[in-house]
């Protein structure tokens, strides 16, 4: 099938470029209520994703439009070929600035060091580990698991264009989705948690599996929280990774382009001196790749270093908008550079957030906010387990102050700090 579509792009001479997108997916889902096995079933499909280009010229001005469409097994030759023909039209109709596709790289792209891992181990057990680990830690006498659901693909990709770019890897990735119970004499709580992974990491597992319980267990026990404290907040888990998305999305080359940036290259943003790093590579992320979608090969780049915007990254259209070297879309955030231990930063009176119903942010404005479903309040040397209220504030005005622990964790896509303490937000009672 590739190879009738790459024969139909490229004896199309109405269009001015093409990109074709393959992807193989083997995978294995499984579905449990409690312990008991549900669902088990195995897939391998394969998709493609076909984007066309089109020139066009206007009060002289050179756009390229660009219009795109995916194809199935099940499609016919003829619904395949007319597909194609009516993308001609629909990029025809797109009027962006003018852009030049990539061309082919003259490095190899690498392997992952994950896939190289897991292509030696046995599929099967590499599953049968993860359920024995994870049930493993089911030993509560308040608290269950309620249900899990299991997806673990092996995913084949292959890239090609009109000038000539062929790339091809494989990448590995899984996901599990946890729910658990707890109950208390008075009061009942269900948790659930979404776990993100390339491979098999049986300390990584079972932290995720107690620390969901752990939560479950808290917002059982925690008490109703009645006004807001004047006190500094202390951000953890993927709180942190929502924080920081904001210093990433800031240093991306379309919302520079966009004029959606307030965040200047060699600006002093705060007194912590933090370095971001954009990563293809990162220990057991699901979405290391060392090519984009577009085909560009990726390296790691520094976008920010002691506190400071050093670099715009972004893909290749928006890259050469704003006369930016084309970095690709690098897929990993490692965030560095805290001066404090985590021991150092809990001190005095705080409020530490485990979690938040969902830490929103946004990258233009910088506002973020959040509902607590647990914290622990620390004061006077006390500890006191909460739950409600919100946590509020913009980045703009807390970044200057902020502290992050030198201790770092991994979590999805990111290496971050485990702990930033924010002594300019706002923390409201129910």
């Amino acid at each position: 099938m590739l190879e009738y579509i790459v024969k139909l792009l490229k004896e199309n001479s109405t269009m001015d470029g093409w990109k074709l997108e393959e992807t193989v997916t083997t995978g294995r889902e499984a579905f449990f209520i409690k312990d008991a096995l549900q669902m088990n079933r195995k897939k391998k499909v394969t998709h493609w994703k076909v984007t066309v280009y089109k020139e066009t010229n206007e009060d002289n001005e050179k756009y390229l439009g660009s219009a795109m469409t995916s194809i199935s097994p099940g499609d016919s030759k003829e619904a395949i070929a007319e597909k194609i023909q009516a993308l001609v039209y629909n990029a025809s109709l797109i009027k962006n600035p003018y852009f030049e596709l990539p061309g082919i790289s003259q490095e190899e792209v690498p392997v992952l060091k994950k896939t190289k891992e897991i292509n030696e181990k046995n599929q099967e057990q590499l599953f049968q580990d993860i359920i024995k680990c994870l049930y493993g830690r089911n030993i509560h006498k308040n608290g269950k698991v309620n249900s899990c659901e299991f997806f673990y693909e092996e995913k084949k990709y292959r890239i090609l264009n009109s000038n000539g770019i062929d790339n091809a890897y494989k990448a590995y990735s899984g996901q599990i989705e946890l729910v658990v119970d707890w109950k208390e004499e008075s009061e009942e709580s269900e948790v659930f948690t979404i776990y993100n992974f390339a491979d098999f990491d049986k300390q990584a597992l079972e932290k995720m599996t107690d620390d969901t319980f752990a939560k479950a267990k808290g917002r059982a026990l925690a008490q109703k929280a009645a006004k807001g404290m004047d006190c500094p907040v202390i951000l953890t888990g993927e709180a942190i990774t929502t924080f920081f998305s904001y210093f990433v999305a800031q240093a991306n080359a379309a919302l520079v382009y966009k004029k959606a940036t307030v965040i200047e290259k060699g600006e002093s943003l705060s007194e912590e001196p933090f370095t971001i790093e954009l990563l293809p590579e990162l220990g057991n992320s699901p979405y290391s790749k060392y090519v984009d979608e577009d085909g560009v090969l990726l390296k790691p780049v520094t976008i920010y270093k002691e506190g400071k915007l050093l670099e715009y990254h972004g893909d290749t259209r928006y890259c050469q908008y704003i006369g930016q070297e084309i970095t690709g879309n690098i897929p990993n955030i490692s965030v560095t550079g805290g001066t404090k231990e985590k021991s150092e930063m809990y001190t005095g009176d705080f409020l530490e957030v485990i979690w938040f119903s969902q830490f929103q942010i946004s990258e233009v404005t910088g506002e973020f906010g959040g509902e607590i479903r647990l914290a622990n309040y620390y004061h006077d040397g006390k500890m006191t387990v909460l739950t409600g209220g919100s946590v509020t504030g913009n980045i703009t005005e807390v970044m200057k102050r902020m502290q992050i622990s030198r201790e770092t964790q991994e979590l999805d896509n990111y290496k971050c700090p485990v702990a930033c303490k924010l002594f300019d937000a706002h923390y409201s009672g129910e």
